[in-house]
C-alpha cells in the first residue's frame, strides 16, 4: 500500500549524487533540530518561566495572607466607634488605611454600594476586617480573579451590623 506512495520519492532519492544525498541529509537533521529547538524546547522554557514567576508571586500573596491570619481572626466588635450617619465617610477612611482605592460608591438607602478594581487581594481582606471591626458588614459581595495574579476586582454592599 505505502509502496506507491513512497516510490516517486525513492526514485527522485535515487536520481541523486552521492553528495547530493548526502547534503539533503544534513539538511533535513539540521531542520529536524531547529525544529524541536525553536518549535518545543524554547515555548517550554519560556511557559516553565512563566509559570515559576507565577508560583513566586502566588506564593508570595499566600505568606501576605498567613500574615494577616491573625489580625483578621483577633478583629471583634465588642466596642464599635462607628458612627452610623457617616458610613460613606468611613469607609473612605478604612479604604485609605489599608491602600484600597475605591473606583466607585453608590449609596443605597442605608447601605452603600462600592466598587474596586485591579486591588490586591490581602488589602481587601483587610479593609473588610477593618470595616468589620466598626461594625460595618457587607451583604453582597463579589471578587473576580484579575489576570495579575493576586489581583482582584470587588463589588460590595455595606452596611452597619446589627
Amino acid at each position: 500500500m505505502f509502496e506507491n506512495l513512497f516510490e516517486p520519492l525513492r526514485l527522485k532519492w535515487a536520481a541523486y549524487s552521492r553528495r547530493d544525498q548526502r547534503s539533503l541529509l544534513a539538511l533535513m537533521v539540521a531542520l529536524l533540530l531547529a525544529i524541536l529547538i525553536f518549535g518545543i524546547t524554547l515555548p517550554v522554557l519560556k511557559a516553565n518561566k512563566q509559570l515559576n514567576k507565577d508560583l513566586e508571586n502566588a506564593q508570595g500573596v499566600y505568606r501576605e495572607l498567613l500574615s494577616l491570619a491573625p489580625q483578621a481572626l483577633g478583629n471583634s466588635r465588642e466596642d464599635p466607634t462607628f458612627d452610623t450617619g457617616s458610613l460613606n465617610s468611613e469607609v473612605r477612611r478604612q479604604a485609605a488605611r489599608f491602600g484600597v482605592d475605591i473606583q466607585r460608591f453608590e449609596p443605597d438607602g442605608t447601605l452603600l454600594k462600592v466598587w474596586l478594581e485591579d486591588v490586591r487581594y490581602p488589602a481587601v481582606i483587610q479593609w473588610l476586617g477593618g470595616l468589620t471591626a466598626l461594625g460595618i458588614g457587607h451583604t453582597e459581595l463579589t471578587l473576580e480573579d484579575r489576570p495579575k495574579s493576586g489581583f482582584v476586582s470587588v463589588r460590595v454592599t455595606l452596611g452597619t451590623l446589627n
